[in-house]
């Protein structure tokens, strides 16, 4: 009798899909549904924001969607690289103090701005550098970068705050520049992340809660994470410089670090790294914004909107964030190619 024959192995178009060929679209849809809600959300504050007050198309609200949606785009790439950015606040005060230090000196505006900016990206490679070398954790690293930052501000300022001398107001199509700006950006990154090939390259520094050795990818993933986030947060310090006529030390650091990071985590960024969606960072800095605007319309009390507001943004970030990941299914142990 002879031996009935081995079962054929299973195609490639039968076999079981795994993290690397799982549909692109069971990763984004969670994402994609969460960023339909933020837009109802945008849609309905807006709406009672209009019923009560016309500041919907003030200057001053565009330059803050501008200034904190920069800030938070940097902070959303750090995370995604999985070295979360915790200087990119003071690093943007060091480039507004910068610029406009500069501009008192007498010099004229594109050099002082190209000087602020290229101060502070060369930080964020020192940050990337130290931390893709080392493999020490990017938030410490960041840490170290965040007071060095504040105390140049302080040593150039003397604590005092420069004013840019003969600045007109700043106006709606200066501040339509820089919300168009920070739209390119944000959803041109978070389009570009989508792409295998970037993910794979850009997040060997994700957390797994175990120590990680020195690697090429690992060091890649941080110089990109820092310098990127560092970039980010130069032009937000550009931005808030434009908007206030004037730059120094304000001791807003940390309240601007929790509401970026508010920011980041309710546009759904996970705070583990490497996933994320879309708008979600556009969506949630206007949301936020427009928050603190109804709030100020109703003359609520800034500790509310300083503090409360980035605090409970945090908390359901992280919740939703965690909720995104469970629904977009398991994370592969390494940076495998389509995940």
């Amino acid at each position: 009798m002879t031996a009935p024959p081995a079962p054929a192995a299973p195609t490639a178009s039968h076999a079981p899909a795994g993290p690397a060929t799982r549909p692109w679209l069971r990763r984004l849809l969670p994402h994609l549904v969460w960023e339909a809600l933020l837009l109802l959300l945008v849609l309905a504050v807006a709406a009672l924001i209009a019923a009560r007050a016309d500041v919907l198309g003030n200057p001053g609200l565009l330059f803050n969607i501008a200034g904190l949606g920069l800030l938070a785009t940097g902070l959303a790439l750090s995370l995604r690289t999985g070295t979360p950015n915790l200087a990119a606040p003071a690093l943007a005060s060091l480039s507004g103090v910068s610029y406009v230090a500069l501009l008192d000196a007498g010099w004229s505006m594109v050099p002082a701005a190209a000087v602020g900016v290229i101060v502070v990206v060369t930080c964020g490679l020192i940050l990337g550098l130290i931390t893709g070398l080392t493999s020490v954790p990017a938030w410490a690293v960041s840490v170290a970068g965040l007071a060095g930052a504040a105390a140049v501000v302080l040593a150039v300022t003397d604590g005092q705050h420069i004013v840019i001398r003969n600045a007109g107001a700043p106006t709606t199509g200066v501040a339509t520049v820089w919300l168009l700006l920070f739209g390119v950006t944000t959803l041109g990154g978070a389009l570009l992340w989508q792409v295998p090939a970037v993910r794979a390259l850009l997040s060997a520094n994700r957390s797994d809660g175990a120590p990680g050795g020195w690697s090429a990818r690992r060091l890649v993933g941080a110089v990109v994470g820092f310098a990127g986030s560092s970039l980010l947060a130069a032009l937000s310090g550009l931005v808030v410089a434009t908007s206030m006529r004037a730059a120094g030390p304000t001791g807003a650091d940390l309240s601007r670090l929790a509401l970026g990071l508010a920011v980041v985590l309710l546009g759904g960024v996970s705070a583990f790294g490497r996933r994320g969606g879309i708008a979600g960072t556009l969506l949630a800095t206007i949301l936020l914004v427009l928050v603190s605007t109804a709030l100020a319309v109703e003359d609520a009390p800034i500790w509310i909107s300083i503090g409360l507001v980035p605090a409970v943004a945090i908390t359901i970030g992280l919740l939703v964030g965690r909720l995104l990941d469970f629904l977009s299914g398991p994370e592969p142990a390494g940076p495998v190619p389509g995940r």
